[in-house]
């Protein structure tokens, strides 16, 4: 049995593995995928803009700003930028935006894989999580290749970038009343719009990942 398991093995599921394991408890990473970090390579256009400078809590939206005060401030911010710097990622940074100095987001992966390694955090791939139950002291995780034992659960499984795949019964169906649950919406595609709005009249050009979106709505 482990001390802490994380579901999920993207940007936040490894780095809640380093940050548990530095702290002296035995961690392991369940990823659905055959390897961790598949949406980290294609971020920034494939290059991993892993911070922007530019953080303030007008750009987050929350109905607890009091909250958001807490995570988003100078403090923390230097925080995330040291922890990069300890994992070996020296950034170039331009307009803001900070980039691995090689300009691939394949470094950034492998300074987190590396780091989890060296800490002793164990990573098992083409794991899907069927579900979750608390059992007195101790979460049993019920998955496709057996079940996996854990006194914490970190649940860092991220959501689809696309509204209309995503599927949020999967998720409610892993866990038990008990654990509370808030809906999200993708953070890279602007569908979402479509679904908010009755009418709406929009012209999208897509280039890799960056998006350009003139976008005109009418509300009735």
């Amino acid at each position: 049995m482990f001390d802490v398991i994380v579901i999920g093995g993207g940007a936040s599921g490894l780095v809640s593995s380093i940050m548990a394991s530095r702290n002296g408890v035995s961690v392991c990473v369940l990823e659905r995928n055959k390897g961790c970090g598949k949406k980290i390579l294609v971020t920034g256009n494939g290059r991993c803009n892993y911070y922007n400078s530019d953080q303030n809590i007008r750009h987050y939206h929350s109905r607890n700003d009091n909250l958001l005060g807490k995570i988003i401030n100078d403090n923390n911010n230097e925080l995330v930028k040291n922890f990069f710097k300890s994992i070996g990622v020296i950034p170039r940074i331009k307009n803001g935006y900070y980039y691995p100095y090689s300009n691939q987001a394949v470094s950034v992966l492998n300074a987190l894989l590396t780091e989890a390694k060296l800490n002793g955090v164990s990573i098992t791939n083409n794991v899907f999580v069927l579900e979750i139950v608390k059992d007195n002291d101790r979460f049993i995780i019920k998955s496709n290749n057996g079940n996996h034992y854990a006194k914490k659960v970190i649940i860092a499984t991220g959501s689809y970038s696309f509204y209309k795949n995503m599927d949020m019964d999967a998720i409610r169906q892993c866990l038990r009343e008990d654990v509370n649950f808030w809906w999200f919406v993708p953070v890279v595609i602007v569908s979402v719009f479509s679904h908010i709005f009755r009418a709406c009249r929009w012209r999208l050009q897509l280039r890799a990942l960056g998006i350009e979106a003139p976008l005109s709505a009418l509300v009735n």
